[in-house]
């Protein structure tokens, strides 16, 4: 009878689903806890000691490096909801190409304004076939995304005709450096723009019911779905935001240079966009993590980086020494996970 096979899942909800999903969320809080104290630690004593040998203008130095580098800390902090989902994005890189030439395109065509919003939706749009076609076909999202990378790149080479596009008007590719790349008090305008994102996405995670649900189909999705979470709906509202992410990184870049180039963002930055929320503490199997967890791992590793460039290490050291940390991060996360089971 349906009435009895509404009670029967009732029961079920209340007695089995529900205690293990709360029991999951609280122990994941707990870990958040223990790690609160270590990644900030880990990171300070990076800063002194490196402060330490370079000595002169370190933070000076530091400072403009960071702000030099061709890598966006907005594919990070966009793809940071797909961490407590439990899914993987290596399209980022491609979709951010993409939107970079996308974004050149439509300030010839529309202007700036409209220009730069096309390129940043364009990014979006990308995001969701992601998930319409990962999530609908239930392939894995690491080999999924790895898979619509390689259709993304096309894509780009399709927009370019396979070479170069570049903004025609000198005015509009000015105005558009000199907002992302011009300084105000002392940070370019893409910090503030980074700033701005990472407050919002970080608002979204921990203060709505949908950054809720995002932890639950991260840490149970079998759960979260019987509990009366629309999981489908969830996992892609995730890559759609990695893909809006990913195409304000592409709005930038055209900002930057001027003009969009299917070289603009090499795939290694995707895992990179993964190792860097991992080193700062962002767990790789789902339904932990936060926004300052992600900005914390993208300051690691800049510091890592531009600080043995300051110290006059040998390149091939530096990708070991990455190498080394992102193994001993995702090790120390497989520890605590152990521990509070």
């Amino acid at each position: 009878m349906p009435f009895g096979v509404n009670l029967r899942r009732i029961y079920f909800l209340e007695r089995e689903i529900l205690p293990k999903w709360l029991v999951t969320m609280a122990r994941s809080k707990q870990q958040h806890q223990r790690r609160v104290v270590i990644h900030p630690v880990v990171h300070a004593v990076l800063a002194l000691r490196l402060a330490l040998h370079a000595r002169k203008n370190f933070l000076g130095k530091h400072t403009r490096d960071v702000q030099r580098q061709k890598f966006s800390g907005h594919i990070v902090l966009g793809g940071l909801p797909d961490f407590p989902c439990g899914i993987f994005d290596l399209s980022v890189a491609a979709v951010a190409t993409a939107s970079a030439i996308m974004t050149v395109n439509a300030v010839n065509a529309f202007g700036l304004f409209f220009g730069v919003i096309i390129g940043i939706a364009f990014g979006g749009v990308l995001g969701l076939l992601n998930g319409l076609g990962i999530v609908g076909t239930n392939v894995n999202s690491f080999i999924g995304t790895l898979a619509t990378s390689f259709a993304f790149r096309g894509l780009g080479l399709i927009l370019c005709s396979g070479g170069l596009v570049g903004i025609e008007s000198k005015t509009q590719a000015d105005t558009k450096s000199h907002l992302f790349e011009g300084k105000y008090l002392g940070l370019k305008g893409a910090v503030y723009i980074a700033l701005i994102f990472s407050a919002i996405v970080g608002v979204f995670l921990a203060r709505t019911i949908w950054g809720r649900n995002v932890y639950a189909v991260g840490g149970n999705a079998q759960a979260a779905f019987l509990a009366g979470i629309r999981t489908n709906r969830i996992l892609i509202s995730c890559y759609v935001i990695s893909g809006i992410g990913a195409g304000l990184a592409g709005a930038i870049y055209a900002g930057r240079y001027g003009s969009g180039a299917t070289n603009a963002y090499s795939d290694t930055i995707a895992f990179t966009a993964i190792a860097a929320p991992v080193v700062g503490g962002v767990s790789v199997f789902g339904g932990s993590g936060s926004i300052w967890r992600g900005l914390l791992g993208i300051l690691t590793f800049a510091l890592i980086g531009n600080g043995l460039n300051l110290l006059g290490v040998d390149t091939t050291y530096q990708l070991t020494a990455l190498g080394l940390l992102i193994f001993a991060a995702v090790a120390a996360d497989q520890v605590f996970r152990r521990s509070r089971t």
